[in-house]
């Protein structure tokens, strides 16, 4: 009976969770970063992100952010992108998401913490490092 109450508890502690996590956004971050397409990204870019590409870091006002990462996607025309691995932080608290991005200049390692900020992920840092 206790094993029962215990597997019960863990599962609605689960799907509470994943009830309020933007799943619709992560997909469509995962299809904006596939086709290299920064536009798509200004719904989940915070008001303020911190962007690193290959060691140079700065943070960003939504709108250079998205001009760095136009800058970014051109120079560097996109051939796909997959997700390595998907989580939370210790306090769930947060969202990260790593994975590869396709280039023609080559292939880069991304990384993505994202904040969910009212009904929305807020992506707060972004890091690409050419691998």
């Amino acid at each position: 009976m206790k094993k029962y109450i215990a597997v019960l508890s863990l599962s609605i502690f689960a799907f509470s969770f994943l009830a309020f996590t933007p799943v619709n956004d992560l997909d469509d971050i995962k299809k904006a970063l596939k086709s290299g397409d920064a536009s798509a990204l200004t719904p989940f870019i915070g008001d303020n992100v911190e962007i690193e590409i290959d060691g140079d870091v700065d943070y960003y006002s939504k709108d250079k952010a998205i001009a760095k990462l136009k800058a970014f996607f051109a120079t560097n025309k996109v051939s796909g992108f997959t997700q390595a691995h998907q989580g939370s932080t210790k306090d769930n608290s947060a969202q990260f998401l790593i994975g590869h991005l396709g280039s023609k200049a080559g292939k880069y390692r991304v990384y993505l913490l994202m904040r969910v900020k009212g009904d929305r992920f807020s992506i707060q840092e972004m890091n690409f490092s050419k691998e």
